[in-house]
């Protein structure tokens, strides 16, 4: 039965067969599709994915790039999202293009990393993601698609600074609160604080801060193990008034990742229950 808040997880479009099936056995409500590099998908691939979401919409979508990202505190900021500089063109085309394959199947929004947005608004380097952003928010909005900007690189406040300069209604946010974490960049509870409404989606992730004896991120959990508080998370954005997709995310092998899935799901309906974000639609 829907619910206010549909409860799915991420499926990537060449497995949407077999994707499909396995969230309906977790008697999940929906999806999030991730597309990859959207350039790269054939008209055949979006067209078999169009039929196969007849009968199980996807919420929202992952855009994805080509070309090495690596996900760290060095190497990170020069090739994590548009923070490459050689691919920075070909990268935000690729997100344009997510939108148009969003169009084609129906699918409301689509999120990325855009990168390390610098936290001083005085650096030419933030004009360059202003200006990138701007153009990425208005061709989305020219397709009726939202774009979102997942948490992590930068602080709430950055993100929410970017978002007002780069002046594009269709642009938002997808809260992740375990990046959160796992960056160092912020607390999941002031985050929803700061973001508020921006906030359109959701990734039901867990994690931990930094440790500080390397470069290495802070460390992914399975749901309820790590420091995200996912009950007053989910109690604070109600009164915000959110209502979009609870999207499990486990970033693990396929095996351990469909495992950590199954038994997720019970614990975020009954956090969304509890928060009143449960039940039925009326």
């Amino acid at each position: 039965m829907p619910t206010q808040c549909p409860v799915g997880t991420i499926i990537r479009i060449e497995d949407l067969q077999p994707g499909i099936a396995f969230c309906r056995e977790c008697g999940l409500d929906t999806l999030q599709l991730r597309l990859g590099d959207a350039a790269l998908l054939s008209p055949e691939t979006i067209a078999q994915a169009k039929t196969r979401l007849r009968d199980f919409p996807a919420a929202s979508a992952l855009a994805g790039c080509s070309g090495p990202q690596v996900w760290d505190f060095t190497q990170g900021p020069s090739t994590i999202g548009l923070g490459n500089a050689a691919l920075r063109e070909e990268r935000m085309l690729s997100m344009m293009k997510a939108a148009e394959v969003c169009n084609q199947l129906h699918i409301s929004m689509a999120m990325a990393h855009l990168g390390f947005v610098p936290e001083n608004p005085s650096e030419a380097e933030y004009s360059t993601y202003v200006e990138m952003l701007s153009r990425i928010g208005r061709r989305y909005g020219e397709l009726g698609v939202r774009f979102l900007l997942e948490t992590g690189q930068e602080t709430p406040v950055t993100l929410r600074r970017l978002i007002r300069d780069a002046g594009e209604k269709s642009v938002g946010v997808n809260l992740d609160p375990a990046n959160l974490l796992m960056y160092g960049r912020g607390n999941p509870l002031d985050a929803v604080d700061i973001l508020r409404h921006l906030i359109l989606g959701l990734h039901v992730k867990d994690g931990l801060y930094p440790e500080g004896t390397d470069d290495s991120l802070g460390r992914e959990t399975v749901l309820g193990l790590g420091l995200v508080p996912f009950p007053a998370l989910f109690e604070k954005l109600a009164g915000y008034g959110f209502h979009g997709a609870a999207i499990i995310e486990r970033e693990v092998s396929d095996r351990e990742r469909q495992a950590d899935v199954r038994s997720a799901v019970p614990m975020v309906r009954a956090w969304l229950k509890n928060a009143g974000l449960g039940g039925p639609m009326g």
